[in-house]
């Protein structure tokens, strides 16, 4: 369904010259079209790193990824930064009240690390501030509280969520709007 309609727009625009499409089960059978440019968007953070993992081609400068992941967008960035991947660019958009966050994605080798709250939101989301940043915060303290309080009545640590809790809060009093 979602190729045949994909085609269908690609023959609409005048561009099957241009773009071909492809049933594949992530990026297995993708390699021999020798893209540039890749777009993982829809799915959770810990399946397009599956995916990625499964398709070590990718690590490759002359490639950039284009990421959008629903859930788990620290898995992803945490996965890219290990394994060499930067993250030039990224941002954040709302559609029907929900913010998704965007990353444009190029290997360089070269392995980093982020505090909890930059693997959440983004390095650069956090420079650029923004009410949809403000926003996404908001929303994650919520949730972290709500886990934080069950975790705690039910005597399990929360350390990781109070952390970050602590890291958004914090970075909240510095914000920039």
């Amino acid at each position: 369904g979602p190729l045949a309609i994909a085609a269908a727009n690609i023959r609409e625009n005048g561009l099957c010259d241009r773009i071909p499409t492809c049933l594949s089960d992530g990026l297995e059978r993708i390699k021999p079209y020798a893209p540039t440019d890749i777009l993982v968007f829809g799915m959770g953070g810990e399946l397009i790193v599956s995916i990625l993992d499964a398709a070590p081609w990718v690590k490759n400068a002359d490639i950039r990824l284009v990421l959008q992941p629903m859930t788990k967008p620290e898995i992803l960035r945490a996965y890219l930064y290990e394994n060499g991947f930067d993250i030039m660019d990224e941002c954040l958009t709302e559609d029907q009240g929900r913010i998704y966050q965007t990353l444009c994605v190029a290997y360089d080798g070269k392995a980093r690390h982020d505090s909890p709250l930059g693997l959440f939101v983004g390095r650069r989301n956090l420079h650029r501030g923004g009410t949809l940043l403000c926003r996404l915060l908001d929303a994650k303290q919520k949730t972290l509280a709500e886990i934080s309080r069950a975790k705690t009545s039910a005597g399990l640590g929360a350390d990781e969520e109070n952390a970050l809790l602590t890291e958004i809060r914090n970075y909240q009093k510095e914000m920039p709007l």
